[in-house]
């Protein structure tokens, strides 16, 4: 296949009329992260967009698991959760993935950073990651930053508790990873990035979304934003369930059509929303997969990053809890 042969087609196209049909976070992977290739070489002929959409799942489980995928701007993979859910046992666990998790390619043999899985083919992340961890995942739940903020706008914010006070690395927007601003310093902003309060306090969602991207200025860098992410999302669903009942639920789920993307049927949905109001007794399990951080060739071998290499002995105890959840009576 040319697309396993990335540096070999852009090689030759210098001096060749060759032609290649690429999904643009690649293109701009290759042209605009890679210092091997000068984008003023190549021409782009014809852009058009793809509209596809997950096949719905009609198969109602008591026990089942969720991958839940959060892409930013790029289409990269940014948050990568897999819930593992028993509603007769009332157990939920939840594995957070951190980005840079450098596992194997279901299929092939390569390996590559989950955060660019799906660069590989659609189902790839979910083949990928339930292969890897032992495990058929039933459904999948995908949305991205600007519906993200969209959800926690409709919700009226989210109260964010944290430590330490930091000015955000990068600006308050969506669509760039920009970390130029030139508002002037308000309080709340500095040269447009956020403030970042110690306390707790209520973020609009494109608040949240700065927070969340922020690796730099927090300890323990990716592998807290993973745990950043996991307790917002969690908290979102809290404050979902806080404002649903018993007789409202329907219209609270329907408000968010359209906010996300799943093949989870409605009544997969509907049961365990109505599990967990009427119960407030779920047994929470939570998780980090990551490993060893080295430096090595990511992103279809066309960049310099700093994959993680998983904790196979962390690894083989996930998955081991992954089946006690499923499997408990």
């Amino acid at each position: 296949s040319i697309l396993e042969n990335l540096d070999e087609f852009f090689i030759d196209s210098l001096n060749n009329d060759n032609y290649l049909l690429i999904e643009k976070n690649i293109y701009n992977m290759i042209l605009n992260e890679n210092k091997n290739y000068d984008s003023k070489n190549y021409k782009i002929v014809l852009e058009f967009d793809i509209k596809s959409s997950l096949k719905r799942n009609e198969e109602v489980k008591e026990a089942y698991t969720i991958l839940v995928i959060g892409k930013d701007f790029t289409k990269s993979n940014d948050v990568n959760m897999l819930f593992t859910i028993n509603t007769r046992t009332r157990e939920i666990m939840i594995l957070s993935i951190v980005r840079d998790y450098h596992m194997p390619i279901y299929g092939t043999n390569e390996k590559d950073n989950i955060s660019v899985l799906n660069i590989y083919g659609e189902d790839i992340p979910r083949k990928s990651i339930g292969y890897f961890f032992g495990v058929d995942i039933d459904f999948v739940i995908e949305f991205d930053t600007t519906d993200f903020v969209k959800i926690i706008d409709k919700i009226g914010g989210l109260e964010y508790c944290n430590a330490k006070e930091y000015y955000t690395t990068h600006t308050v927007t969506l669509g760039t990873y920009n970390d130029d601003g030139k508002l002037v310093d308000n309080g709340d902003r500095k040269w447009g990035k956020l403030r970042v309060r110690s306390g707790c306090f209520t973020y609009s969602g494109i608040e949240i979304l700065t927070i969340l991207r922020e690796r730099t200025k927090i300890d323990y860098h990716e592998n807290q934003r993973q745990l950043n992410c996991r307790k917002v999302l969690k908290s979102v669903v809290e404050k979902i369930l806080s404002q649903s009942n018993l007789l409202n639920y329907t219209s609270v789920l329907d408000s968010f059509d359209g906010l996300y993307e799943t093949d989870l049927n409605r009544k997969t949905i509907t049961t365990l929303v109505r599990s967990m109001i009427a119960n407030n007794d779920y047994k929470v399990y939570e998780y980090l997969a990551t490993g060893k951080q080295s430096r090595g060739w990511v992103y279809k071998n066309t960049k310099w990053g700093w994959p993680v290499t998983p904790d196979m002995d962390q690894v083989k105890e996930i998955k081991a809890k992954i089946q006690e959840v499923l499997n408990n009576k």
